[in-house]
């Protein structure tokens, strides 16, 4: 006996002019003609004089298998919620970046799911504003967005990284993968030393030029000082013109301070 599956449909006085159009069918489970008692997914799962299909307001369908006196549960296979890409970047002065979180399948209902932000190397207040809330995929929706805000910061300190996280899905759409990534907040702030700095030893000092490049329009600082150079090789012994380490002290003083660079330098 072929397998029926009972759909109760109702049409709103605003949706009476769509049952004219054309639509395509599929099979939503099971397969004409046999019968049995088996979970599966589409055409592999079977029933046994199936008479009524209900769907709840989280979005979970259910049959009466009749014969097999059971309460059936379905629910669509492999529609997950999980951000769209593995990790995310930002340069430091772009003020906010989108972060894509995408459903798969197609929900007749409502799903939602939460997200935050938390400290991974960077920090909240100085490198990004901390953000968390809901985001809401509508019946048939499936991307939604959410948005961190970066803080521009006058450092040098090299790239930052932020937690951002998904949990606690409704609707009956699971967490998939990645639930979990990284934001990269990438440096701005670049300072390149002039390399090499050759001096004469009877100079009495040499002048390092310190080149900054990226962005130009706010005020940075600096840390800066010397250290000895690396150890020497013991395998140049024999070699009375090669350079050595200098030793502070010995070939130089040692020197430390703050460099500072005004807006547009």
């Amino acid at each position: 006996m072929a397998t029926v599956l009972a759909l109760a449909v109702t049409i709103s006085p605003t949706l009476a002019q769509s049952i004219y159009e054309p639509y395509a069918f599929t099979t939503l489970a099971g397969q004409a003609g046999s019968t049995g008692s088996s979970d599966g997914i589409g055409s592999t799962a079977r029933f046994n004089h199936p008479k009524g299909v209900a769907v709840d307001s989280a979005g979970n369908l259910y049959v009466a298998d009749t014969e097999n006196h059971t309460i059936r549960n379905g629910f669509s296979a492999g529609a997950t919620v999980q951000f769209a890409s593995p990790s995310f970047d930002v340069v430091e002065n772009t003020r906010t970046i989108p972060i894509l979180v995408t459903l798969g399948g197609i929900y007749i209902n409502v799903v939602t799911v939460d997200f935050a932000t938390s400290d991974d190397t960077a920090i909240a207040g100085l490198d990004y504003t901390t953000t968390n809330g809901t985001l809401t995929f509508l019946p048939g929706q499936t991307t939604a967005t959410f948005t961190v805000p970066i803080l521009n910061d006058s450092l040098v300190e090299g790239p930052d990284t932020v937690n951002l996280t998904l949990s606690n899905p409704t609707g009956g759409a699971p967490l998939g993968g990645p639930t979990h990534v990284l934001l990269t907040i990438v440096d701005n702030d670049i300072l390149t030393l002039d390399d090499p700095v050759l001096v004469g030893e009877s100079a009495g000092a040499a002048t390092v030029r310190v080149t900054r490049s990226g962005d130009l329009d706010a005020m940075i600082t600096a840390a800066c000082f010397t250290s000895d150079g690396p150890p020497y090789d013991n395998n140049l012994v024999d070699c009375p013109g090669c350079p050595r380490s200098a030793i502070a002290g010995v070939d130089y003083m040692q020197e430390a301070g703050v460099l500072t660079f005004a807006p547009g330098r």
